[in-house]
């Protein structure tokens, strides 16, 4: 025999408490189901299906077609394990109310190791494979430098080389070559203006060269990377002398036969002061990608692919959080994601992203860089996968500081607004 009862918000907690199931209805039958039991003053549910509220067909575990109202008030809980990944409403009376996620948070380590012999801006900073240690190029102190540094990760040393680059350079971009084992630079400023030079650097030497080889023209703030995959290295963007402006041209240097040729394929827009990086991409390719950039008239956000056998090239859907220019990122390859740090867009940032190109996603880590800075230069150490970002500007005076970004530390667990 059935009864039936009138279907009240009170008696489906009661029936619920019982172990019975309300059906479809303003006046519904009782049945007896399992699906619902008790653990003390808790209501659980471990049916496989989904459940709604307004709808007969839950495409979630939980679909409510209307509105949901977060009563609060009762004390927030703790962040921890237990309620990470809660949403809580919380109401004042003062201010505006705030919705907060408990969310998981796993920190990098973060850290300044030994400073530059003296302060800079505009230097160009690349490991050697060779020697394991990071070669630092140029730069200004108010006067434009012609040193080359030697930083050796696993002493925590500077050395000031013999060797110098021919004359007083900034706004350089160096980048090694795993081909010949050598350091190669490209373009910057030097006391006449801009340059179209190519340097040749041999760390295991301290012999620097400059090349028979030339860019197409001159240019400052270019940003220069090996292509593993091809064995040569690609320069991107730029700016030009003269009235010409930031260019969007692609050059590719072959540093065994010294060529250099311009790509078929452009930047989808004019950038200078842009940095780029190779990562391995979501067809598990290794991929160059470049972030942010100056158009002459404005800071990009932008984040784009290129392809160095193709000469194929696409923008990412995801960006930067904001346009930027003159940060720097370095790839740390065993996690296969790409932090930029620094930067500037009408004020200085000490804001550290990290990009998946596997995921194609960007996030802003929580840590910051000591204080806000443009013109830095960062390198991965591969015996570590340690980052080291090396000098740079902080609005008022050249830094000579070096920071180490590391690996993930423990987790921690923190209530976030997120509206």
């Amino acid at each position: 025999m059935r009864k039936i009862i009138p279907f009240t918000l009170a008696a489906f907690l009661v029936l619920l408490s019982y172990g019975i199931i309300i059906s479809e209805g303003q006046q519904v039958p009782v049945m007896l189901a399992s699906w619902w039991s008790a653990n003390g003053a808790n209501i659980f549910n471990l049916n496989t299906g989904n459940v709604g509220i307004g709808t007969k067909n839950p495409g979630q575990q939980l679909e409510v077609n209307g509105a949901i109202r977060i009563n609060t008030n009762k004390t927030k809980p703790a962040c921890d394990e237990f309620s990470r990944g809660s949403l809580w409403v919380q109401k004042s009376e003062e201010e505006a109310d705030t919705l907060e996620w408990c969310k998981q948070t796993k920190l990098l380590s973060l850290r300044t190791r030994e400073d530059l012999p003296s302060p800079r801006r505009g230097l160009s900073c690349t490991e050697s494979r060779v020697t394991g240690k990071t070669y630092c190029f140029g730069g200004s102190d108010g006067q434009l430098l012609s040193q080359i540094v030697e930083y050796d990760p696993s002493l925590n040393t500077m050395l000031t080389k013999s060797a110098t680059l021919p004359a007083g350079i900034y706004h350089l971009s160096c980048a090694q070559s795993n081909v010949t084992g050598k350091i190669y630079c490209f373009g910057g400023s030097a006391t006449g203006g801009p340059t179209n030079q190519i340097v040749e650097y041999d760390p295991a030497t301290d012999i620097i060269m400059v090349k028979s080889a030339t860019l197409p023209f001159e240019r400052v703030n270019p940003s220069c990377v090996e292509g593993t995959v091809t064995g040569t290295i690609f320069c991107f963007g730029g700016d030009k002398t003269g009235a010409n402006g930031v260019t969007q041209q692609i050059v590719e240097y072959n540093p065994l036969t010294d060529v250099v040729g311009v790509s078929p394929t452009t930047l989808p827009n004019p950038a200078a002061a842009l940095s780029c990086t190779e990562a391995r991409s979501g067809s598990g390719a290794k991929k160059i990608y470049c972030f942010g950039g100056d158009t002459g008239t404005g800071a990009l956000k932008t984040i784009v692919e290129f392809d160095p056998p193709t000469n194929s090239i696409r923008s990412m859907a995801a960006t930067l959080p904001t346009p930027r220019r003159a940060h720097s990122c370095a790839t740390e390859a065993a996690a296969n994601k790409i932090h930029c740090l620094g930067g500037d867009n009408s004020g200085l940032f000490d804001e550290i992203t990290e990009y998946d190109p596997i995921a194609d996603t960007m996030i802003v880590i929580r840590q910051v860089l000591p204080s806000p800075r443009d013109a830095l230069s960062c390198a991965e150490t591969a015996a570590t996968h340690l980052i080291y970002c090396f000098g740079g500007y902080n609005g008022s005076s050249y830094l000579s500081q070096t920071v180490e970004l590391g690996t993930e530390t423990a987790a921690t667990f923190e209530w976030i607004e997120v509206a």
